[in-house]
């Protein structure tokens, strides 16, 4: 049979099925009498899967097919391929064509079918094992938690491809080559990318080629589900297994476990697709406007965690919490600063211990506020909305007595009892949102929660639901979600559950003050799974006079902290001492009414910095970031580079910006690029340069120039790549070209929040400018390599015109029109 489309082509005889083209993106090719298979990508055999199938079931391991497989009947070891077929369906990731193979074990009575599909419309390929339809799968686990229960696929080792992988805490990301070092199990190796990991030049040093990538995870049951080299003992040794981790105890009648691989030009579009498929199938839509309900994302905030002034500290040991805070509301006022949200963090509520203990009671603690509620503070602040922090369970909390049911493992529970109950007892830990003021549900520790009990691992839906029935009870509160101390498997979790809008991305500020703000990496999987990465709260300044704790490090790279959290795109949180905040530094973060000026992608490491003979080291960091505004009838874009401990100099090109990829739809076939000082707009300003791959940009380095200096100073490098906007001259003899640089003294000097669009007519460029009642906006372009600057006053509904006029003549100016 044959069936072939402009997308995708499938061929089966009596032994062999095609899914896919195999010249073209992603496709796998299946022996319908083995049912192992080949995935191909771009017309060259990538990813070979020797084995036909493999499990642990009933206490033992049992396998079948495969290229060592033979045609007897499946002994008390083996599987036995009871047919193969193909077929054709769509379900909400959209059309597909498949091949399934259904396997049995007839001593064992154990069933279950394998199958892949192929999407016509974007290329994805799906690779499902379903168990038994009649009863529930017992014996399956192997006591391994690092390796897979059951592996399908399960990959040889792929020698010559580079990969990266996030694992643990933070979701920090690893990579290698082959399977070397591949951080697999329930804390780390999804989703997985691989990639072509030696950067390729020309003769001339000058080009770098963005490959086609493969990434790969889970796409249901994120909690359980892994990716990782199987048991030396069992049939997938050796292999790169996908299935349920190796303490899974059960599993219920029909379960099906999937995994999804998608393809892409590079690691950022590879994993992007991927985040977009996982985002389909948890119906959860990442381009809504998801900062409507959460001014923790919209708005400047102040924040109370680990190495802010105030965590676990009031102003003196008489005040209560509410004046403490209230005085913070206060200053900010009268200094114009716009903070729109407060954070409470673990000191607010009842914990089984004072500091170290998990939650008893989820309701303020009578010493922090003995003659006033959270609702008391809410209205002290001017009712601006509160972020509040939870922990894990405590094995002792109040909520077991009030008829709550919980799994207890030493000092840990978990809420149990199906989705329905675990959403019945967050709704109840969320009863008072209203009353409190509640905006951002706060849910820190997730990996001790995960990782510091058995039944989140052996039962296939205790972590699901627990995860879900949060969300859910959340999204019916008209609340979001905020995950902290995440796994891997929580960002991917976070794409079927509504109500997570944001993630932290680093250590606490107070941990490691001098290098958490490194985030370029750990952005980019946030990003994917369409989450606002947070780089955690900041202070402000250098000297804070009267610092109670002495492990409270001084904060030396301020600008630095300031620039990173308003290029992360979520919250911008500052954390100072009453009276001490740099109100000038904050301010270039956001408008004046606290709308903070962010840019549509976060700031991610460029694909460089994951290929060898690119130029760059380990640790030295080039970010890229980009901000899309219609110019006219099209859609171009502005990119933002940041660089830090670069030992040399590092000649960025278009393709590390991705410029080169034609689907992203740039108009500009120009460009220009120029380094940038938002805290210093006039000093030693450079007008911009041609860039392309024949003139790149040389990006300075950026370490200590005196071994004496101090090493926890961080120099950074910050740079706008702009379009080049042809404007026709007022005489229409010709045009000039003209560089929109955008807001002087922001960070985002481009962004949403405050252009909406721009027109170019003869002689007049155009930008429509949104903001605060009467806040001054200041715009710069360059015509040639004259810089022109024009200031506009906003309307009283927050609107004004900035038109720079006379463009072609000797002297343009700048004009303003409310």
């Amino acid at each position: 049979n044959t069936n072939t489309n402009t997308n995708t082509r499938f061929f089966t005889n009596k032994n062999t099925a095609l899914l896919g083209d195999a010249r073209h993106g992603a496709a796998v090719e299946l022996s319908m009498s083995q049912g192992n298979f080949t995935v191909f990508l771009d017309g060259r055999p990538l990813l070979h899967q020797p084995i036909g199938f493999a499990a642990h079931v009933n206490g033992a391991w049992m396998s079948g097919g495969g290229s060592a497989a033979t045609a007897v009947a499946a002994t008390s070891s083996g599987l036995q391929l009871k047919r193969s077929w193909q077929s054709s369906g769509s379900d909400v990731l959209g059309s597909y064509t498949s091949v399934q193979f259904e396997w049995e074990q007839p001593q064992q009575e154990f069933s279950a079918i394998t199958s892949v599909r192929f999407y016509q419309s974007h290329g994805s390929l799906v690779f499902g094992q379903q168990y038994s339809l009649n009863s529930t799968t017992f014996g399956t686990a192997t006591g391994d938690e690092r390796s897979p229960m059951a592996c399908f696929p399960a990959f040889a080792n792929p020698k010559t491809l580079g990969w990266i992988a996030p694992a643990r805490i933070f979701a920090n990301l690893h990579q290698g080559v082959g399977l070397d070092g591949f951080p697999g199990g329930v804390d780390g190796g999804s989703p997985l990318v691989f990639f072509e990991p030696s950067g390729i030049r020309n003769a001339t040093q000058l080009a770098r080629k963005a490959n086609s990538s493969l990434a790969m995870a889970p796409l249901d049951h994120f909690k359980v589900s892994i990716q990782a080299v199987g048991s030396s003992t069992s049939p997938c040794g050796a292999l790169l297994g996908a299935g349920l981790n190796g303490k899974t105890t059960f599993i219920p009648k029909g379960f099906a476990v999937e995994t999804i691989m998608t393809s892409g030009t590079g690691i950022h579009d590879a994993l992007k697709r991927l985040g977009t498929m996982l985002l389909t199938k948890g119906g959860k839509n990442s381009n809504a406007p998801r900062n409507v309900q959460d001014e923790t994302l919209s708005k400047l905030s102040y924040w109370t965690d680990n190495g802010a002034f105030y965590y676990y500290h009031k102003q003196d040991f008489v005040l209560q919490w509410t004046k403490t805070l209230n005085d913070v509301n206060t200053w900010n006022t009268h200094h114009q600063l716009p903070v729109a949200s407060f954070q409470l963090d673990s000191w607010w509520y009842h914990k089984y211990k004072w500091f170290d203990g998990g939650l008893a009671l989820w309701e303020p603690e009578e010493r922090k506020f003995p003659t006033a509620s959270l609702h008391d503070l809410y209205l002290t602040l001017d009712k601006k909305p509160l972020t509040l922090h939870n922990r894990w369970f405590s094995s002792k909390n109040d909520y077991i007595a009030q008829g709550f049911t919980f799994v207890l493992e030493n000092d840990y529970a978990l809420p149990t009892g199906g989705l329905a109950n675990v959403t019945k007892l967050f709704l109840h830990l969320l009863r008072f949102s209203d009353d409190w003021g509640l905006s951002c549900y706060e849910q820190d520790w997730l990996v001790d929660q995960f990782m510091k009990m058995n039944v989140t691992k052996e039962d296939p839906e205790a972590a699901h639901n627990w995860l879900m029935g949060m969300g859910l009870a959340a999204a019916q509160k008209n609340l979001t979600i905020q995950y902290c101390m995440p796994l891997p498997s929580d960002h991917l979790m976070s794409t079927s559950v509504q109500a997570v809008s944001q993630i932290r991305v680093s250590d606490d500020y107070e941990s490691q003050p001098y290098a958490q703000w490194a985030i370029g990496k750990t952005s980019m999987l946030a990003w994917a799974m369409g989450l606002a990465p947070f780089k955690d709260v900041f202070r402000s300044t250098e000297f804070e006079v009267g610092n109670p704790l002495t492990v409270l490090i001084p904060e030396k790279n301020p600008v630095l902290q300031a620039l990173v959290a308003a290029f992360s795109t979520g919250p911008v949180a500052i954390g100072d001492k009453i009276g001490t905040t740099n109100v000038d530094l904050v301010c270039r973060t956001c408008r004046s009414d606290g709308v903070i000026l962010k840019p549509d992608k976060p700031m991610t490491s460029i694909e460089a910095t994951y290929v060898n003979g690119s130029g760059l080291a380990a640790n030295e960091e080039v970010w890229s970031s980009e901000t899309v505004i219609r110019v006219n009838s099209q859609l171009w874009t502005w990119y933002f580079v940041f660089c830090a401990r670069l030992a040399h100099g590092f000649a960025l090109l278009p393709v590390d910006l991705r410029l080169d990829t034609a689907a992203r739809g740039d108009a500009p076939s120009a460009w220009s690029a120029l380094p940038w000082n938002a805290t210093a707009p006039d000093e030693d300003a450079l007008p911009p340069r041609p860039f392309s791959a024949a003139q790149p940009l040389v990006l300075d380095p950026t370490v200590p120039a005196n071994k004496k200096d101090d090493p926890h100073r961080i120099p950074h490098g910050f740079y706008i790549v702009a379009p080049n906007l042809s404007v026709a001259t007022a005489n229409g003899a010709g045009s000039v070209t003209v560089v929109l640089v955008g807001e002087v003294g922001k960070f985002v000097t481009v962004s949403k929040q405050r252009i909406t669009d721009i027109a170019t007519t003869r002689g007049r460029l155009s930008i429509s400018l949104i903001g605060a009642e009467g806040e001054k906006v200041q715009q710069a372009v360059y015509v040639g390599e004259t810089r022109v600057m024009g200031s506009c006053v906003l309307s009283s509904t927050g609107h004004a015109v900035m038109s720079f006029v006379g463009i072609g003549t000797p002297q343009p100016t700048a004009h303003c029109q409310p």
